[in-house]
């Protein structure tokens, strides 16, 4: 797959993620998948994904690379330690508006609407096209005033 071609990204291949990365690709889109455990990645693409537009992807940058602009990403990993992992990867990659946005989309399902403000703040500066942060930060920040 040449890079920038692929409509959506999925980090985490748990169950859910992979029938959602199934039923994207069975409705005509072009998906790109990454999962912490690589070996995870490698057997779904080469059994359930066989023969679908999915592509996989062994580094987040690889993720990257692999998807059109602006990028829109799902993150399909339970909170708590992948999340932490997810924090983790910014300190490696503080300038990737994907980490920075995955996360907001995490801190906001979890009702953490500052963090999420502050993390869908990050993927803007760092790309100002991602419409989907600018969306999400609105969200956010209406759950921070019923919060209050």
């Amino acid at each position: 797959m040449s890079q920038g071609t692929a409509d959506i990204g999925l980090i985490g291949l748990a169950v859910m993620g992979k029938n959602l990365a199934l039923n994207i690709a069975d409705h005509g889109f072009r998906v790109a998948v990454f999962n912490r455990t690589t070996s995870v990645m490698e057997e779904f693409l080469a059994t359930s994904a066989k023969g679908r537009a999915i592509y996989g992807a062994h580094t987040l940058e690889e993720l990257a690379a692999l998807l059109k602009r602006p990028r829109r990403v799902m993150l399909m990993v339970k909170a708590g330690k992948p999340v932490d992992d997810f924090i983790e990867m910014l300190k490696w990659q503080p300038n990737n508006d994907v980490i920075h946005y995955n996360l907001g989309v995490k801190y906001l399902e979890m009702g953490l609407a500052e963090l999420a403000i502050k993390a869908y703040s990050k993927a803007l500066e760092l790309n100002p096209a991602n419409e989907h942060a600018r969306h999400n930060i609105k969200l956010a920040q209406l759950l921070a005033t019923l919060q209050e």
